[in-house]
């Protein structure tokens, strides 16, 4: 049976994290635990900073595996945001797992932007291109005659949250796969999204509407479909500058 930990929102993590444990529950801070003043969350202290200054907006839950759960309003639902790319990262391991997947499987780079909204995710599919070594515009690949090991391109779903990846890995294994994926994790009535669809409706509403997914393909595979939706995206009603 596990055990919850309630102590302070900070040190809470640092409990699981650092190793630190106990025999009884514990209902106060441990003397070797000190508050965690940045908030950079580009640090692992940032994000145990966050933790401790705002409480209030945190929810969460770790558990080492051996009996031991720190909890923190872990009841209260929170905003998921790329958050839910770690449902697409378990069923990617499960497929990989099962043999469905290679990880040393050799994928175009036409296949991973072609889920691709270029400008639209604050730089991050660009940077995982730096980092792996792509050639570049700044944007978009300049080979996309050229290939990426998968396992690798999932890294950069979590790593810099690339919002083509978790796309990608819907179409290649299914709805199903993600389904199964979130319920194995105890997230029952797990709804897929599109991460496509969901950043062209910001720009077009009406993209929005409808079959999502549908509309996810569409730009992925509809070269016609996907220049009239690229010129919303970079020229966008003046009611969208506004609010950016």
């Amino acid at each position: 049976m596990s055990r919850t930990v309630a102590v302070s929102a900070g040190c809470a993590a640092v409990l699981i994290v650092a190793g630190c444990s106990a025999t009884e529950p514990v209902t106060q801070e441990p003397d070797n635990c000190v508050s965690a003043a940045s908030t950079d969350l580009n640090t692992q202290e940032g994000w145990l900073g966050l933790i401790e200054q705002t409480p209030e907006t945190v929810s969460l839950v770790v558990d080492d595996g051996r009996g031991h759960v720190v909890e923190h309003r872990q009841d209260e639902q929170q905003a998921l945001a790329s958050a839910v790319k770690v449902v697409h990262l378990a069923a990617y391991a499960r497929a990989v797992a099962a043999g469905e997947l290679d990880a040393d499987e050799q994928v175009p780079l036409l296949d991973w932007e072609r889920w691709y909204v270029p400008g639209t995710d604050g730089g991050a599919h660009p940077a995982a291109l730096d980092r792996l070594g792509i050639a570049n515009d700044g944007v978009s690949a300049t080979d996309l005659t050229a290939t990426v090991r998968l396992d690798d391109m999932v890294t950069a779903m979590i790593r810099e949250s690339d919002n083509a990846v978790p796309d990608y890995l819907r179409y290649r294994l299914g709805d199903d796969a993600l389904v199964d994926a979130a319920a194995a994790g105890g997230w029952e009535g797990f709804e897929v999204p599109t991460l496509v669809t969901t950043v062209l409706a910001v720009f077009d509403p009406t993209l929005g509407e409808g079959d999502q997914w549908a509309t996810a393909q569409r730009w992925a595979f509809d070269d016609q479909f996907r220049a009239d939706a690229s010129a919303e995206v970079q020229n966008p009603p003046m009611k969208i500058r506004l609010r950016r």
